[in-house]
């Protein structure tokens, strides 16, 4: 009984003490451990778990992302694409060179027909001071140039120096001369004939002049260079037989095209297209047109026959750079009368 009695004295005791003392907080386990020895009972150990509820970290208020600034495009004009001046190094398809003494005869119905968008007209010859006699007078060009533009045909002034009648070659060897004869073309390009001017030149100096090649190249170099800040075009007529050395003298020329003398003093066989035709195309540094002789009073080889010799060549270049088209050849001294017409217009490369 004293014995009940000493127990429920120390219970008390220890209720008591236990309620006054103080809590151990183990931080990492978030848990409460006290203890109290006994002398006569050995060691009581009573274990307590609080639960500590953390105090809530509070979410940060969310700051709403500013919309950004938007800086506004500003409204530019923009730069108008300028509108190119046309140049004249547009080549035309088909050509043909009619003799002075043929200007009065010219049916330009025929050509529209013919598909002929050029003509060559014999126009002046070269005098020995670098200067040009006019072979037309001013009412004959006036007529042709309105009668061409109608028609929407170009008219180039063929310029020569000719040589079957005994005239010395035009001496072109000192930049002098080649100053005086590229302004004789200027002037003649600029002159107004009943208001209207020629669309180009044709030059035919090559064939009968004096100087090295060089000089050549660099006149007519000049020559393309004037004439295509005046808005025309420039041209030149050139042998291409095949002894002639076009792999060095094609390659340094400068202008819009050149027209290929495929012929000499009569027409070609098939084996003589088929020679230089290849070559010329091949070293021309700018487009050529394909020149054929085509009078019917001048063999061996007849105006149809010219076109089917050509014709087989010239289909494996017809989608080629370098090719320009034809031009025809009709002669001198009433050369008009004497062209084949239905042949070149049935003839498909035409």
């Amino acid at each position: 009984m004293a014995v009940t009695k000493l127990c429920s004295l120390v219970l008390c005791t220890l209720l008591v003490t236990i309620a006054m003392s103080p809590l151990i907080i183990n931080s990492s386990k978030a848990q409460t451990q006290n203890t109290l020895e006994l002398p006569s009972f050995g060691t009581i150990s009573l274990s307590i778990e609080k639960s500590v509820t953390p105090t809530p970290t509070p979410s940060p208020t969310p700051t709403a992302t500013p919309s950004p600034t938007l800086t506004p495009t500003p409204t530019t004009t923009p730069t108008p694409t300028p509108t190119p001046t046309p140049t004249a190094s547009i080549v035309s398809s088909n050509a043909i060179w009619i003799h002075a003494d043929d200007v009065n005869a010219i049916d330009f119905n025929a050509l529209s027909a013919a598909k002929i968008s050029d003509i060559y007209v014999l126009t002046a010859n070269w005098n020995s001071n670098h200067g040009l006699d006019m072979m037309l007078s001013d009412n004959e060009v006036a007529s042709m140039l309105n009668s061409a533009h109608s028609k929407s045909i170009k008219v180039h002034a063929w310029t020569i120096r000719f040589w079957s009648s005994g005239e010395t070659a035009l001496d072109i060897s000192t930049s002098n001369y080649r100053s005086t004869c590229i302004n004789s073309v200027v002037s003649l390009m600029t002159k107004s004939f009943g208001g209207q001017t020629f669309d180009g030149h044709n030059d035919d100096l090559a064939e009968h002049f004096s100087g090295s090649w060089q000089n050549y190249a660099d006149y007519l170099s000049a020559v393309t260079t004037q004439l295509n800040s005046l808005g025309k075009v420039s041209s030149t007529d050139m042998l291409v037989y095949s002894g002639y050395p076009v792999e060095s003298r094609l390659p340094t020329l400068v202008c819009d095209y050149i027209c290929g003398m495929f012929y000499s003093d009569k027409t070609w066989s098939q084996s003589d297209f088929q020679l230089t035709i290849p070559r010329a195309l091949q070293y021309t540094p700018v487009p050529m047109k394909i020149g054929i002789y085509y009078d019917t009073r001048i063999g061996p080889y007849t105006p149809a026959s010219q076109l089917q010799y050509v014709g087989n060549v010239i289909n494996s270049y017809t989608d080629s750079a370098k090719f320009g088209g034809f031009a025809l050849y009709c002669g001198d001294q009433g050369g008009w009368n004497y062209i084949d017409w239905n042949s070149w217009n049935t003839w498909q490369y035409r």
